[in-house]
């Protein structure tokens, strides 16, 4: 009788999980990710990448002003070139309807890779 009961109440949980499962939406997209999205999808390849055959990768620490601009605070890589054109690239971004909190700073990793 123990082990019918044991039997038996597994079952209803395993029952009540796989409904439970099956109402679970699609995850949103967090707005850090929504940064991250719209800078990659932004960012071209800077010529010196190409044309010297270098590969590797720029990280970049932001905010988000209010107007949407992204306020750069530090750009991390090897090669100067290559900081100063995403610089150049990323001050022509403008982020929008992002839901973002005030004050809160960012990190994107960019990485250029020949194929």
């Amino acid at each position: 009788m123990k082990a019918f009961k044991m039997k038996f109440s597994i079952a209803i949980l395993l029952v009540l999980f796989t409904s439970l499962t099956c109402f679970a939406g699609k995850p949103s997209v967090s707005p850090a990710e929504n940064i991250r999205n719209v800078i990659i999808g932004s960012v071209k390849h800077p010529v010196d990448v190409q044309k010297h055959k270098l590969t590797g990768s720029v990280d970049v620490l932001f905010s988000v002003k209010e107007n949407g601009k992204l306020d750069i605070k530090k750009i991390m890589t090897d090669e100067d070139s290559i900081a100063n054109c995403i610089k150049e690239q990323l001050s022509k971004i403008t982020i929008k309807d992002a839901n973002l909190s005030k004050g809160q700073f960012y990190k994107v990793k960019i990485s250029f890779k020949l194929c």
